[in-house]
């Protein structure tokens, strides 16, 4: 099974340490998965991409489960993500949230083997970019790239958690991969994942993204930039509205 990056939001110590116990016996390695003891705490981590699978308590202390699981799909409208709940009440809400279920507590491994066998399949199966790098193939899920930049020689490839992969090449040989309605090349050297554009700026000229790094837009391209964010702005909101 593919490693998966996983937020636990529980408020309850004991639950907590079952569910550490469980996904340590699943084989998920030290650092894999993070624990949370509110919605607030886990909101504060959250950015696109950084996890492959969320599970969250429903009755918490602040914050509800399905409070926090609908902030997040602000953000992220993909991550799959689980309600923890001793009620079978919820699932109108966990269909609503495009949740995978509820899982009843006391959790059983079973339960968490299958969220994870899920998660696995829809990461595995996510629109990515294909690179080289040291000699090996890399997948890198196009949602969790937040822009490109190319650097002499190389392509940094920057992801929403920060991190960042550089590969030998061009990156006009990497865009024929990318999702044209969701990246946008602004510039000879940038090219940006619209999903992770905070605003746009007239006087510099110049996207800042929601990690508040600024990515220069190409003079005889701003105008079109400008609209080309505009309308995706738009279709989100219709999106949304939609749904």
């Amino acid at each position: 099974m593919d490693t998966l990056r996983i937020a636990v939001c529980e408020d309850r110590e004991e639950d907590r340490e079952r569910l550490r116990k469980i996904l340590c016996r699943t084989g998920v390695p030290d650092g894999q998965a993070v624990f949370f003891d509110s919605g607030e705490a886990l909101l504060r981590a959250f950015s696109a991409g950084s996890y492959d699978l969320l599970l969250l308590d429903v009755y918490m202390g602040g914050m509800s489960g399905i409070d926090t699981l609908t902030r997040i799909r602000e953000a992220d409208p993909e991550v799959p993500a689980a309600f923890l709940t001793n009620s079978t009440e919820f699932a109108l809400e966990s269909y609503r949230l495009n949740a995978l279920g509820y899982l009843l507590k006391p959790v059983k491994e079973k339960d968490i083997l299958r969220m994870m066998d899920i998660a696995t399949k829809m990461k595995r199966n996510a629109p990515a970019l294909i690179v080289r790098k040291d000699r090996r193939s890399l997948r890198l899920p196009l949602k969790d790239i937040q822009y490109l930049e190319q650097r002499l020689h190389q392509v940094r490839i920057v992801r929403g958690d920060g991190s960042s992969v550089q590969i030998y090449g061009k990156l006009a040989e990497l865009l024929s991969q990318l999702d044209s309605g969701q990246f946008l090349l602004i510039h000879k050297s940038y090219c940006v994942n619209l999903d992770f554009v905070r605003d746009i700026n007239p006087d510099l000229r110049c996207f800042f993204m929601k990690d508040r790094t600024s990515i220069p837009i190409r003079r005889e391209s701003y105008a079109e930039a400008k609209r080309t964010f505009e309308n995706y702005l738009f279709r989100q909101v219709r999106k949304v509205m939609d749904d």
